[in-house]
């Protein structure tokens, strides 16, 4: 057990659970490894997916290092999804995808309102986290909050709902007992309703520090 670190410029690490020893991956010691990975995510014991921002999605697999896709790059986040070896991929201008490990195969919802269908899904770009909860696909963006509605698949066909408009989503994260979404914002914090979408906000004038929240963990709250 321990704790997986994508590092800028400095490869990969693997932290022990309790910080008294670590691992490290990198050009020096694995050449043909990127050496800057933006999003790690550990899936099973024996597979670590690695995204990067110019050199594609990786896989660490049995202590190797394995290229699968170029297409995929620009990455911030990465998520399971409902479905056995797939996932959500956030990147920066991309939009989102959805990735089968097992067949290489993917979709991307670009965002860019390249067509009436995408603007319909995401109509933002940007996208910096994603988290599954139910039947909704919550996609944070850099100008709000949109909620999609996955298929079999990763296909999705029905509008979205767009929440928080002109706030610029950075983390999310799911309450203790699954009911709604923590979501970290540039202008507070926001307690969104898993069911009905309904939201509160909270900022300085409720007691935050500052509006502008980067990260959260939740850890029992109410």
């Amino acid at each position: 057990n321990g704790i997986w670190v994508a590092v800028s410029n400095e490869g990969l690490y693997l932290l022990s659970a309790d910080g008294t020893s670590s691992r490290h991956w990198s050009v020096q010691n694995v050449p043909n490894m990127p050496n800057s990975f933006t999003a790690v995510l550990n899936p099973d014991p024996s597979t670590v997916l690695l995204g990067t921002f110019v050199q594609g999605l990786w896989q660490m697999k049995e202590g190797k290092f394995l290229p699968l896709t170029k297409e995929i790059n620009m990455v911030f986040d990465i998520q399971p999804a409902k479905e056995e070896n797939c996932f959500w991929i956030s990147t920066i201008g991309k939009g989102f995808f959805y990735y089968n490990l097992s067949t290489g195969e993917y979709l991307n919802y670009k965002g860019d309102h390249s067509t009436t269908e995408e603007s319909r899904i995401l109509g933002n770009p940007y996208v910096y986290a994603t988290l599954l909860v139910g039947d909704k696909l919550f996609v944070g963006t850099s100008d709000g909050l949109t909620v999609c509605f996955p298929e079999k698949n990763g296909v999705i066909q029905k509008p979205s709902e767009k929440l928080l408009t002109g706030n610029s989503v950075r983390y999310m994260a799911l309450s203790d007992d699954g009911t709604f979404v923590w979501v970290a914002t540039n202008n507070g914090l926001v307690k969104v309703d898993g069911q009905s979408l309904d939201i509160r906000e909270f900022t300085t004038t409720d007691g935050l520090p500052v509006n502008s929240i980067a990260s959260l963990c939740v850890d029992g709250c109410e």
